[in-house]
């Protein structure tokens, strides 16, 4: 479908090679390590990286779990009235609160509006880079498989009403795909705020059944007027800092930012006093180092137990005769940590956690 210069994607149709933003193949980076499997087990799994929730995947109640996220999505108006309908207005869509404990909005615009949609787009692109027929539909279908299996892994044991899942599926989620259907957008995220993905390298360690170094990231740099080297930088996911970024270069870019990170989940009270899940927030601090928007360096600090030190170094920081393969190493305040190499043509990353 095509309306004014704008092409619209989300109708899927004849694959046509349109403009690429957000994938464009590069054998290196973050970018070398973006394939539809890695995309849904990142955004699926990510709260699992907060310190009071298990990392082996395999404890998700998947069957209860499933039954109160469908529940609510198939009944949102009881959702919301039990909750407040100012409460979900307030709180969950438009951005006014700065209440920490409140501000349920802010990762429904970061990750489910703003990350969802660039996701969708990134996927339709690499859809259409490996010649599927159908980009449209397969980007949908992973889309769709990445955000239910989030909220699944999100609701875990919970069981009642739930407005998050409503949120997210019914308002910011095809909002974003909406959004970044649209070249005209989708050019002013990519080359204005420099919107990428900068995940993590996600492994796993079979012994044990974990999940090590997950979690799906982004990152927005805007160029400071009258300043052809130095940027504002933000880096987002379960966190966010803002820093800057300098051009070292045409294409290498070396950052720094501070600011908070989710610790752990906690039970908190919204203005009717019903009990809902909140997340603790600590310090957090990076440094990064990137070539055209392809994350091959990065080294974190976070004022809590489980991963408080993270270094990734992605493929192609080092050029080997035998490949170019990545590494990750984590490790707690009580020197406990995990490690592992990275190969871009596995979706999971082989490592060990000691």
């Amino acid at each position: 479908m095509i309306v004014g210069k704008n092409n619209i994607m989300i109708r899927p149709s004849a694959d046509t090679t349109g403009s690429r933003f957000f994938y464009s193949g590069k054998d290196y980076g973050s970018e070398s390590l973006v394939n539809p499997l890695t995309l849904i087990l990142q955004g699926s799994f990510g709260i699992l990286q907060l310190e009071n929730r298990s990392k082996n995947p395999f404890d998700v109640p998947y069957e209860s779990s499933w039954r109160n996220v469908w529940d609510n999505l198939t009944h949102p108006l009881r959702a919301i009235k039990d909750y407040g309908v100012r409460n979900f207005l307030l709180e969950q869509v438009v951005p006014f609160s700065v209440n920490t404990h409140q501000s349920y909005y802010w990762p429904n615009y970061t990750l489910h509006l703003i990350g969802g949609g660039m996701s969708y787009r990134m996927m339709h692109e690499w859809y259409e880079q490996h010649h599927y027929p159908g980009a449209a539909y397969w980007s949908l279908v992973t889309l769709g498989a990445y955000h239910l299996l989030n909220e699944v892994v999100e609701n875990n044991n919970f069981q009642g009403n739930n407005v998050d899942p409503v949120a997210d599926c019914f308002i910011f989620n095809p909002l974003g795909i909406l959004l970044f259907s649209h070249d005209r957008i989708a050019r002013f995220f990519s080359e204005t705020l420099n919107l990428s993905d900068w995940s993590y390298q996600i492994g796993y360690d079979p012994v044990r059944r974990v999940l090590l170094n997950n979690g799906q990231n982004f990152m927005m740099r805007w160029r400071i007027p009258k300043s052809e080297r130095w940027h504002l930088f933000y880096h987002f996911g379960n966190h966010g800092e803002m820093g800057f970024s300098f051009r070292r270069n045409g294409t290498d870019y070396w950052s720094v930012a501070a600011g908070f990170s989710s610790s752990r989940l906690f039970d908190a009270k919204n203005r009717q006093g019903i009990l809902e899940l909140t997340t603790q927030l600590v310090g957090s601090i990076g440094f990064f180092y990137d070539r055209d928007k392809s994350l091959l360096f990065s080294i974190q600090y976070v004022q809590k137990e489980q991963n408080a030190l993270r270094i990734n170094i992605y493929p192609g920081l080092v050029r080997l005769p035998v490949g170019n393969p990545g590494l990750f190493f984590t490790l707690d305040r009580d020197r406990r940590g995990s490690v592992g190499i990275t190969f871009p043509f596995l979706p999971v990353q082989p490592g060990t956690r000691f």
